[in-house]
Order: structure tokens, then C-alpha cells, then sequence
């Protein structure tokens, strides 16, 4: 049972609505993260929107000017790639706070404090 090339058409379509709702569901992540860091929910959303739409643009940029040359062959295979690296370093962003939370050890009036 082989899968013609007729068949997979629809395929790269679900598959970048999906890339898309993580990317949201990443967003999020990102932005309550950074909330956190500056203290304001407007500026955490600002600095995250922001590093987005840069990434797109530099992104686009840099796509652009490979398709230009011809250095990309295989652009959705390329794609693909790139957005499983992305993948992959978000879930090891929110891996690595999710390490930090636990390796939290408790004071004894039960706040935490990071271990020495």
C-alpha cells in the first residue's frame, strides 16, 4: 500500500495549521515567561510579539535571498526542518524552567530558594 503524490497533497497544509497553533501555544509560553521577568504583562507581551514579528522578518529575509541564489533545493523540506528545530528548542526552553522549578529546594517558613 503505497501513498501516490496525489493522495499527500493536502498533508503540508495540516501540517503548517498545526506548526501554526503550536507556535501560538508556544507564544503564550514565551510571554508568561517573560512576564515574569519584567513584572508587566504589557511589556512581556510587547518584547515577545516584538522578537516574533523580528524572526519573521529576518526569517523571510534570509529565506528570500537563499531562493534568489538557489541554495534551497527542497523548499518545503526545508521548512519542514527549520520549524522541527524550532520544535525542538522550545521544548527544551520550557524543559530547562520546568528543571529549574524542581530543582528548587524549601526554605522552612516554605518559601523556595535555589540550592547552594
Amino acid at each position: 500500500m503505497f501513498v501516490t503524490l496525489a493522495e499527500m497533497t493536502g498533508w503540508p497544509f495540516v501540517l503548517y495549521a498545526l506548526t501554526g497553533f503550536t507556535g501560538l501555544l508556544a507564544e503564550q509560553g514565551f510571554e508568561k515567561y517573560v512576564t515574569l521577568l519584567t513584572g508587566a504583562t504589557a511589556a512581556g507581551a510587547a518584547v515577545v510579539i516584538f522578537a516574533y514579528f523580528l524572526g519573521f522578518a529576518g526569517g523571510s529575509a534570509v529565506a528570500g535571498a537563499l531562493l534568489e541564489r538557489g541554495a534551497i533545493r527542497a523548499p518545503l523540506r526545508t521548512y519542514g526542518v527549520l520549524e522541527l528545530l524550532i520544535g525542538v528548542s522550545c521544548v527544551l526552553f520550557s524543559f530547562g524552567g520546568f528543571l529549574e522549578r524542581f530543582m528548587l529546594r524549601r526554605r522552612p517558613g516554605g518559601r523556595h530558594a535555589r540550592p547552594v
